[in-house]
């Protein structure tokens, strides 16, 4: 069985979970953190794509946590992840080796070329709804690079990413109608492609995304 029919196959089940109403609302939102991490932003006209599909998922579900469009982006992989304890404290750990992460992500990013990414569908899963890409080859070529030159921590390595998505929303409470949310996320038009050009690294204050410190934008090749 391909990894991609695998990666299908756990979204359906997670759809099941959306329509029994089996959510997992997310508590941390809107709370102050500490997290590093490597992601990619949308242009404008991606984020106004993204947008225009919240605008029509939030008619159906206005009590759904929307991430605000500054904060969209896709996730290549977290240096120091936000739902995870470390031996020391993160700002610690970054004092004593975000410099080399950040000459090193600079490197690689330099010798990587630019790529398009196609988001093609939406995804309800039981923590999150998301815009999924079709093909993720570059994304992940690049994630794979990054995990295994930088020495990060091994539980910064396990939370490494198995799909390329922006994620659009995520759960307060229960949902209104989790059979029509799942019928209007399935036939949401969702195809938007997205020319990538350039890797940021940022510091996550507050969660998710909404308030950041940029450490680093570098241009691919």
């Amino acid at each position: 069985m391909t990894e991609r029919r695998v990666r299908n196959r756990g979204l359906e089940a997670e759809e099941r979970y959306v329509l029994r109403n089996q959510l997992m609302p997310d508590r941390l939102w809107g709370e102050e953190c500490d997290a590093y991490n490597v992601q990619l932003w949308p242009d404008d006209r991606v984020l106004r794509d993204l947008e225009r599909i919240q605008g029509d998922l939030l008619q159906l579900e206005p009590d759904l946590l929307a991430c605000p469009p500054h904060s969209l982006h896709l996730s290549v992989l977290p240096l120091l992840a936000v739902r995870t304890e470390y031996d020391l404290d993160k700002a610690q750990i970054w004092s004593a080796e975000g410099a080399r992460w950040l000459r090193g992500i600079a490197a690689i990013v330099r010798e990587s070329h630019a790529f398009t990414i196609r988001f093609d569908r939406l995804v309800a899963t039981r923590s999150a709804v998301i815009a999924l890409a079709a093909r993720a080859d570059h994304v992940i070529a690049l994630r794979e690079e990054l995990a295994h030159n930088l020495d990060l921590p091994a539980s910064s390595v396990d939370q490494v990413p198995s799909i390329a998505h922006v994620t659009l929303f995520r759960y307060k409470r229960p949902l209104i109608d989790p059979r029509r949310f799942l019928a209007a996320v399935s036939t949401a038009r969702a195809t938007c492609t997205w020319a990538v050009r350039e890797v940021c690294v940022t510091r996550e204050l507050v969660y998710p995304s909404i308030e950041v410190e940029v450490l680093l934008r570098s241009a691919l090749a």
